[in-house]
This record gives structure tokens, C-alpha cells and sequence, in this order.
């Protein structure tokens, strides 16, 4: 409760900063052409691999974090150490469709001024790039819950529901018939 009235309450507290990446990207393709590149663009295909670069601002706070929503294979690099790396081996959920992690870096001092650069096979998702925040950790939890607050609470909602009917399930287990139906439910 106190993080979503944090959250919707003002941009910027003592408590966290955050905002959309502020550097300017470019795009740079398998024969080494570079273009400026929108994030908001979805120029390109599924499986492509797109390669980004930028620089870091020349003034990063101690705590603050990049992060990044992926799907699919993605790497991140800051002067061509890799820093941080998704695949999805690493993604334990079951099911068909891809599922989305975010990806945080921690930056600091040493890192103000280098490069930084993200390679990223695309999904059949048609992901995009403009999931991309930089502050510190309680700001970008704060960001994610202001647009997908929403998801939050009605999967708690759901989770609770479902506890519920698995209790009332286990109490009736003998009593009738029913149970079977109301137990796959709660598991559903």
C-alpha cells in the first residue's frame, strides 16, 4: 500500500527517482553502418538481432540501475565487458508464449561516459524497446507498478480466490462429489 501511494503520489521523492533511459540510441547493424534509432521503432523482424549503443550520462548517482524488459536472448554490455545476460534457459516458467523479465544493471561512477550496448534477438512478440528505465531500484519498482499495477493486484486477487477454493475443496473432500470440480478449479 505504502509503495503504490509512493508511486502515484509525485515523479520525485526522497524515497525514489526514476525515469525513461535519457541518452540517444543507435542502431548498429551486421556491417557495421550505424543509424539514430527510436525506441518506439519496430523496424525489424522476428529472430532479428539487434544491436543498440549509447553512451552513459557523465554524472551517475551511487545506486542507480539501468533496466530493460526482455524475452528472448539479450545481452548487455558496457565498454565490451558484458554485464549482464538473459536466455531462455534461465526462464523456469512453463508454457508456449515467452515470458517477460526484467533485466537490471547496476551503474555507478566508474561507469559515467562508457558505452553502453544491448544485444537483443527479437520475439514473435514484436517486443519493443521502450521498457527501458534508469534511477534506482525502489523508482523503477515504482514505475512498473504505475503501468502494471493493475496485473499486480488482480493476479494477488486471483491467488487468494483460488486458496479459497482449494480450502473449501479439502473441507468437503468427503462429504460430496463435487469436490473434484472445485479442487481443479482452485488449481486452475
Amino acid at each position: 500500500m505504502v509503495v503504490s501511494l509512493i508511486s502515484f503520489s509525485c515523479k520525485d521523492t526522497i524515497l525514489k527517482w526514476s525515469c525513461p533511459y535519457p541518452g540517444s540510441w543507435e542502431r548498429i547493424y551486421e556491417d557495421g553502418s550505424r543509424v539514430p534509432f527510436e525506441l518506439s521503432n519496430n523496424d525489424y523482424d522476428f529472430g532479428d538481432k539487434v544491436v543498440l549503443e549509447s553512451v552513459l550520462p557523465s554524472h551517475i548517482p551511487d545506486d542507480t540501475v539501468f533496466s530493460i524488459m526482455v524475452y528472448r536472448d539479450t545481452k548487455i554490455f558496457i565498454d565490451d565487458n558484458q554485464v549482464a545476460e538473459f536466455t531462455n534457459r534461465y526462464n523456469p516458467l512453463p508454457g508456449e508464449n515467452v515470458k517477460g523479465y526484467f533485466i537490471q544493471v547496476k551503474l555507478n561512477s566508474r561507469h559515467e561516459g562508457k558505452k553502453i550496448r544491448i544485444e537483443k534477438y527479437i520475439s514473435e512478440n514484436l517486443e519493443s524497446f521502450d521498457r527501458m528505465y534508469y534511477g534506482d531500484s525502489l523508482g523503477i519498482f515504482a514505475e512498473i507498478f504505475r503501468n502494471c499495477g493493475v496485473q499486480f493486484c488482480m493476479a494477488g486477487i486471483l491467488f487468494v480466490i483460488a486458496t479459497i477454493f482449494l480450502i473449501i475443496s479439502l473441507f468437503i473432500i468427503g462429504k460430496y462429489e463435487e469436490w473434484k470440480m472445485i479442487f481443479s478449479i482452485s488449481l486452475g
